[in-house]
């Protein structure tokens, strides 16, 4: 694979992580992040044949798309955080009835 494919094949990989980051399927997102990191390991550096326009057009939709991710990660990590807290204070709510209820 030269390295127009492969910038080609990094986008892709790019476009199905924020597909998959936008339903919420962290897990596959994680999958696909990992064979596109093992990707971005080959493809660097590029071949000379590759016009530096073109790889520049590729890198900036790649970086464009990994900041959508990285937004819809940083939002589901806080929505996640205060789904947890507000698990904590029903625990600690029911704690202190139960505690109050056996004195």
């Amino acid at each position: 694979m030269n390295s127009a494919d492969q910038l080609e094949q990094l986008l892709t990989l790019s476009e199905e992580m924020l597909r998959l980051a936008l339903s919420s399927d962290w897990d596959r997102v994680v999958e696909v992040q990992g064979q596109r990191s093992a990707l971005i390991e080959k493809s660097f550096p590029l071949d000379e044949a590759v016009a530096l326009t073109d790889a520049q057009a590729h890198l900036k939709k790649i970086l464009s798309l990994e900041a959508q991710v990285t937004a819809l990660a940083v939002s589901a990590k806080k929505e996640l955080g205060d789904t947890l807290g507000k698990i904590n204070q029903g625990k600690q709510a029911t704690k202190a009835y139960t505690d109050t209820s056996r004195g």
